[in-house]
């Protein structure tokens, strides 16, 4: 846009001084004798250095111009260099199902204290579940994903890992995670009853009812929504989710006693 600029003011300066050139040289001459005919010459030699100064000017000052805007934009860092890194796919995009694989490929918060490399799993997840239990979902986050990569084949991280990606509402990751999990340990209660939540909210009732029986089912707490509050560090908006799993199932025990 600069250069643009630069480049209308020497034209219309150059257009200004053939304007002028030309009324200069169109303009009439007085005589006052017809002896007196010497000072055209000089009038001819003065016009001609008054127009070259003119549009030295006005280069002068088109380059000064395009030189400073020249160096405005070199001292502007390129926008690839600013961009922020691509957060992760949230939620379902037409058939598109996310991978596993691309888990740990992810961008995760940093968490608020170091992640020693050489603690073991279970005691990162344990850390995790500090951070949860404080409602801190980033720093759980983080050292869930450390867990996993100190220990790709230990459930409890991935089930944990699940819970936070439903509070943002990645239900798609959070089921790839706790399908992960009960892969790796099929009597985990918690993971069938996360999974069997998420589900319900996806739309497949049935898998879902499926599910949430099967986590009753292995430990009959998972029908207390107090319990898996306090001692499961389950969200208001998980319980509140999975409240109608927990009527239905209650209606079937009522109906089955009679």
């Amino acid at each position: 846009m600069e250069a643009f600029f630069c480049i209308f003011i020497f034209l219309a300066g150059l257009c200004l001084g053939l304007l002028l050139m030309v009324i200069f040289a169109k303009a009439p001459v007085v005589v006052v004798s017809q002896f007196e005919t010497e000072p055209e010459p000089q009038r001819s030699i003065i016009f001609p250095l008054f127009i070259a100064a003119l549009l030295g000017v006005v280069f002068l000052l088109a380059w000064n111009q395009w030189s400073s805007a020249a160096g405005s934009q070199q001292a502007t860092p390129p926008l690839s260099a600013t961009m922020l890194p691509v957060p992760p796919p949230s939620g379902l995009q037409g058939d598109m199902q996310p991978e596993p694989s691309g888990l740990q490929e992810q961008m995760l918060p940093q968490a608020a204290t170091p992640i020693p490399q050489d603690d073991a799993a279970e005691t990162k997840n344990r850390t995790g579940m500090d951070w949860l239990a404080r409602g801190d979902c980033a720093a759980a986050e983080a050292w869930f994903q450390a867990a996993i990569t100190a220990d790709p084949d230990f459930y409890k991280p991935y089930n944990n890992l699940a819970f936070c990606f439903y509070e943002r509402d990645d239900l798609a990751w959070a089921v790839v995670l706790w399908e992960t999990a009960l892969q790796l340990e099929s009597q985990s209660a918690d993971a069938h009853a996360g999974l069997a939540t998420a589900l319900w909210m996806l739309g497949q009732q049935y898998e879902a009812q499926q599910s949430y029986r099967r986590a009753v089912a292995l430990d009959q707490r998972y029908s207390n929504a107090d319990w898996m509050a306090q001692e499961r560090f389950w969200s208001h908006r998980m319980l509140n989710d999975s409240q109608p799993l927990r009527g239905w199932l209650a209606a079937g025990m009522v109906v089955t006693r009679k």
